[in-house]
């Protein structure tokens, strides 16, 4: 450049390049630029051309406006479309904005209302379970209440041992949600009361039995007399036909062997039927409660207390045949008790209360016979002694002689 200088002026195809490299600096270092600027200055203040640089550099400016005018116009609609596109997705992008804070909104709502008809559902759901809870445990109430009153009925219609096993079902049902309840407590509690009852029931059922039996003992010692005078008359009837019988004794070895026996029982017959069902329940309850001791004693005092009743008052000779009738009776229940139950009587309180019959009996009848001297009025009475000590003596072998 300083040897360019000194030959003259440039020219404006020269000042022009000199411009444009100026142009193509790197405007990332501004320190270069200066750099690179500083030389031209001087050239223009060494040479006074600075008219010239000015012209050109106005043309070229006016050359690079209308560059940029050009590209401007070239690109405008692009712009403005470009433009126009961003304000929309401004806008779009505005509305999305509001939608997704609406919709935020609009999920917040919907998460809290479905958070409460969870809350809703969960306490809903805990009823219902409280409810079923419930439900089951008035069944299993009502279901327990239903068997006590069952026990009751049980009770009013005599079946005291399906009653007394009821209470033994309740008493030893498996554990379930009632057995710690007050409710379950209480119905235990109240077991032993209904125990009560069922023994006070049987109990009474046996008192009526008892009396009941001593009002029929007549007729049954009436028909066991009457039977075995029947039996006598055949046996008799027999031994005429057959010599070799005639030394045989009617309830012996052989009587009772060759003897074909027509089954007449004294309890059961045509005129008289005696059940003895109270007797056997009182036995099975009693044993059931484990007090048995308890009925025997009392139906052993019972039984004594009827037994002295036979003989209560003075005896009339004229009475002695319905007297026998009744004691024999009596003592054929006895013994029909005695054979038909295991344990409940013993042989030696059957003796206990015929011993004291017959002392009883032989002492009347000692006294009676004593203020007598009729001979028919000693033949009657040996005639009913003797009817009474055959049968008692063939039909109860078990008892002592009279």
């Amino acid at each position: 450049m300083a040897a360019r200088t000194k030959k003259g002026k440039f020219d404006a195809a020269e000042i022009d390049q000199q411009l444009q490299q100026i142009h193509l600096l790197d405007t990332s270092s501004m320190s270069e630029n200066l750099e690179q600027l500083a030389p031209i200055i001087k050239n223009i203040h060494a040479t006074r051309q600075q008219d010239a640089y000015l012209r050109t550099l106005k043309q070229l400016t006016e050359s690079k406006e209308a560059e940029i005018q050009q590209i401007c116009g070239d690109n405008y609609q692009d712009f403005v479309s470009s433009v126009s596109t961003m304000l929309n997705v401004r806008s779009s992008t505005n509305n999305l904005r509001d939608r997704i804070v609406a919709l935020d909104d609009s999920v917040n709502q919907a998460g809290r209302a479905l958070a409460e008809k969870k809350k809703g559902l969960l306490k809903a759901k805990k009823a219902g379970t409280n409810l079923d809870e419930t439900i089951e445990a008035l069944q299993s109430c009502l279901r327990l209440l239903d068997l006590v009153n069952r026990i009751g009925e049980l009770i009013k219609q005599g079946k005291y041992y399906s009653a007394l096993r009821s209470l033994d079902d309740i008493q030893y049902l498996p554990p379930n949600s009632l057995s710690q309840t007050p409710f379950f407590n209480h119905l235990l509690s109240s077991l032993p009361s209904y125990r009560t009852q069922i023994k006070d029931a049987v109990t009474a059922s046996l008192k009526t039995w008892l009396f009941e039996l001593r009002n029929v003992s007549r007729q049954v010692g009436s028909l066991a007399l009457e039977a075995m005078d029947a039996r006598s008359k055949r046996w008799t009837a027999r031994k005429e036909k057959e010599s070799q019988m005639k030394l045989c004794r009617l309830g012996g070895a052989v009587e009772l062997i060759t003897y074909e026996k027509v089954e007449y029982d004294v309890f059961d017959n045509d005129k008289l039927k005696v059940d003895f069902k109270p007797l056997y329940q009182s036995i099975l309850i009693y044993t059931a409660l484990d007090m048995l001791e308890e009925l025997q004693k009392s139906y052993q005092a019972d039984r004594k207390t009827q037994s002295t009743l036979i003989l209560s008052s003075q005896l009339s000779l004229q009475s002695l045949p319905d007297l026998i009738e009744e004691i024999t009776g009596f003592f054929i229940a006895e013994t029909h008790v005695l054979q038909n139950t295991r344990g409940f009587r013993s042989q030696r309180e059957v003796d206990e209360l015929w011993e004291g019959v017959l002392e009883r009996l032989n002492s009347s009848v000692a006294t009676e016979l004593g203020a007598e001297s009729g001979p028919e009025v000693f033949l009657k009475v040996k005639e009913s002694l003797l009817a009474f000590t055959m049968t008692m003596e063939v039909i109860i072998p078990q008892i002592r002689s009279i």
